[in-house]
């Protein structure tokens, strides 16, 4: 089973590492909505330090996002690995994903 964490890494950082991938889409998605939860108003979701991501990845990037929205707060995404920035673009979601240029 893939292993990967999500953690509040400073005031206004939520880093992300490990392999995201269908084994744990769905625990990372509600491990992330409990650290967003507690997150400031506006912040980023550092990816610098994930091994392995693709489409399941790239749904718990929108889920989050989404769920950030819902409750009223703004992130941004930044350090994508290249295979998710890969089927973000295929997929026509980097258009609507709030990516910071690196």
């Amino acid at each position: 089973m893939a292993v990967a964490t999500v953690a509040l890494k400073s005031d206004s950082m939520i880093q992300v590492s490990g392999e995201m991938d269908f084994d744990n889409a769905l625990e990372l998605k509600i491990l992330g909505e409990s650290v967003i939860k507690n997150a400031p108003d506006q912040f980023e979701v550092s990816c610098s330090e994930v091994t392995r991501a693709g489409s399941a990845g790239l749904s718990v990037l929108l889920s989050w996002m989404r769920y950030a929205v819902a409750i009223g707060k703004e992130l941004t995404y930044s350090h994508l690995p290249a295979d998710l920035l890969g089927v973000a673009s295929v997929s026509g979601i980097d258009k609507i994903l709030p990516i910071k240029q690196d």
